[in-house]
């Protein structure tokens, strides 16, 4: 039976072998390992098929190679016949894997890696990723703080990437701090206090490894309870912190104007700042305290600090452009010559500038630009890009981004007279400010626009007013 196997596709070997016979003696004894190690040949096999990207697929590769030299270097120790059918078989595995190896390497060396991905929080493993090390460092100065963090608020505007600052602490942060994130976008968080209570509840004994179990007690007291447990573990266990992100956090108001939540919920934050020293609570969304209305945020939060996610400056989207992977953990440094590498003359002649330019610095729409040009030099059978495409690029970069740029141009107008100045900038590059102070105020915080020489106003993004060109007699 194994040496029929030997020809077996590699994603279908757990199948082939599924009926070997097992016992409690002999070689019989061993074939549940053998299994074991069938199994996971072939789910490293199903998964590199899985991945769209060459480059994963080749990683994927040297795992699944990497596999089968680990198996037949445990053959000797299996009884006979087992070790001789092994010893048959597996150099076919392995001939199958090196074909796989090369065939991910020649396919990745013909295109240009997709690695950009705009729109969702990014998988820093496998997709372009740039640390934020101002905001980085400013989050780690105050979780820091030796007499305790008095709380924070990670605020920028939509698509500036904070959900992907969030989910990309961990390593990044020294590692004394324990970082867990809570979407409230979640229903599993947000459905009611109790989903609240007992999905947090959850998530804290998760991160810190309580392996006993919980009562089923969701509601504020129970939290309080499993909060105050935390904070003694984590005081007792030297310099460790934990740190409780809750994402989207306008989410909360908008339970609260529901009624699923009660007003007690920002009691017990604020007691929970003030009282739990070794937990930091870190509040991220697109809204300032002050722009929500359903509670008396303020009072509640009054000693919570601000952390801004900027734009991207200038040299953040170069090392995003072309150092992509330089945070991926799937690669043992910088010197490992998998990590893939982008030359700045691929952008074209300057290129990074221009699309920095572009999109006024939106992480979001730096990588849609990005993700769009590499997409043009494939289509194009390119080593790089060239200058003259622009327009057409411009084209297929608004066409993907169509519902995110229209959120943020139109969806976020919410004022009489906002929408109408903004269309404005269909046919006009920029104009006087607004004649109402509350548009010009919620357009300046929404960082929509920016202030030219002379205190003529522009839209930040060009990105943006290409869209409302675009799409001027649809609106």
């Amino acid at each position: 039976m194994i040496r029929a196997a030997a020809s077996s596709p590699l994603d279908t070997l757990d199948h082939a072998l599924d009926t070997l016979p097992e016992g409690e003696r002999g070689y019989l004894a061993q074939t549940a390992e053998v299994k074991a190690d069938a199994a996971a040949i072939a789910q490293v096999r199903r998964e590199m098929a899985s991945r769209d990207r060459p480059l994963f697929r080749a990683l994927l590769g040297a795992q699944l190679v990497n596999r089968i030299l680990a198996f037949q270097g445990k053959i000797a120790g299996f009884e006979e016949p087992l070790a001789t059918e092994l010893r048959a078989a597996a150099p076919h595995w392995l001939k199958q894997a090196e074909a796989l190896v090369a065939a991910a390497d020649r396919e990745s060396a013909q295109a240009t890696r997709q690695l950009f991905r705009a729109g969702d929080p990014i998988d820093r493993d496998s997709e372009a990723f740039v640390a934020r090390w101002p905001v980085l460092e400013e989050l780690e100065r105050q979780v820091l703080l030796s007499g305790g963090c008095p709380g924070l608020l990670l605020y920028g505007r939509r698509r500036t990437g904070k959900s992907t600052i969030l989910r990309g602490l961990e390593g990044l942060i020294p590692s004394s701090v324990l970082p867990m994130c809570v979407s409230l976008q979640n229903p599993l968080a947000s459905g009611d206090l109790a989903h609240f209570c007992g999905h947090l509840r959850q998530q804290i004994a998760a991160r810190l490894g309580w392996t006993d179990e919980m009562d089923d007690m969701a509601d504020l007291p129970a939290l309080m309870a499993t909060l105050d447990r935390a904070n003694a573990r984590l005081r007792s266990g030297g310099e460790q912190r934990l740190l409780i992100a809750l994402d989207e956090y306008e989410m909360l108001d908008t339970r609260l104007k529901d009624g699923a939540f009660p007003v007690d919920l920002l009691a017990t934050l604020r007691e929970s700042i003030q009282t739990h020293r070794r937990i930091v609570w870190l509040l991220a969304g697109s809204h300032h305290i002050d722009e929500l209305g359903f509670a008396d945020w303020s009072s509640y939060l009054v000693s919570v600090r601000m952390v801004t996610a900027p734009m991207f400056s200038l040299d953040e989207t170069r090392q995003l452009l072309t150092n992509p992977l330089a945070h991926s953990t799937l690669f043992s440094g910088k010197d490992d010559p998998r990590q893939p590498r982008i030359a700045e003359s691929f952008w074209g002649d300057g290129g990074v500038a221009w699309i920095q330019a572009m999109a006024g610095g939106w992480p979001y729409m730096v990588q849609l630009l990005a993700e769009a040009v590499v997409d043009e030099v494939n289509d194009c059978s390119a080593a790089a890009f060239d200058p003259a495409w622009r327009d057409a690029l411009l084209d297929r970069a608004v066409g993907r981004g169509e519902l995110a740029l229209r959120q943020l141009l139109l969806g976020e107008s919410r004022l009489p007279g906002e929408t109408d100045y903004l269309l404005g900038f269909a046919t006009a590059e920029n104009q006087a400010p607004p004649a109402d102070p509350a548009v010009a105020r919620s357009l300046r915080r929404r960082d929509v626009v920016t202030v030219d020489d002379g205190d003529r106003w522009r839209l930040r993004a060009p990105l943006m007013r290409h869209w409302l060109v675009r799409n001027r007699h649809l609106l």
